[in-house]
């Protein structure tokens, strides 16, 4: 999440919460752990939380991150290339000559038959 949106964040359970104590170290630290957090994951969350509690929450009672699957996050990244390969201009030589190593090949396994 940003910056702006952490902030609006503190902002938010302060409002809800009006005796929330906020000085500068405790909002830098909400927004330093806000941070790499999930910002509608954290709203909703927020917004349960106000509805089930009456004291202002701990950041670990709000902050939503997102799970990273790896094997996902990796077949992406793999998904991203083919498409970006894909899209790339072929060279007309290097196709020349892969068509001219493949009719060799072909000529070559049919003189074995």
């Amino acid at each position: 999440m940003t910056d702006k949106e952490a902030a609006s964040i503190v902002q938010r359970v302060q409002s809800l919460y009006p005796n929330f104590k906020l000085n500068r170290e405790i909002g830098q630290a909400w927004l330093d752990a806000l941070r790499t957090a999930d910002y509608e994951r954290t709203n909703n969350r927020l917004s349960e939380y106000y509805r089930q509690v009456r004291y202002a929450p701990h950041i670990s009672d709000i902050a939503m991150y997102e799970q990273i699957n790896e094997a996902q996050r990796q077949y992406e990244a793999i998904q991203r290339d083919i498409e970006a390969n894909r899209s790339k201009p072929k060279d007309p030589e290097k196709q020349a000559r892969i068509q001219a190593r493949y009719a060799r090949l072909k000529e070559y396994l049919n003189d074995d038959e």
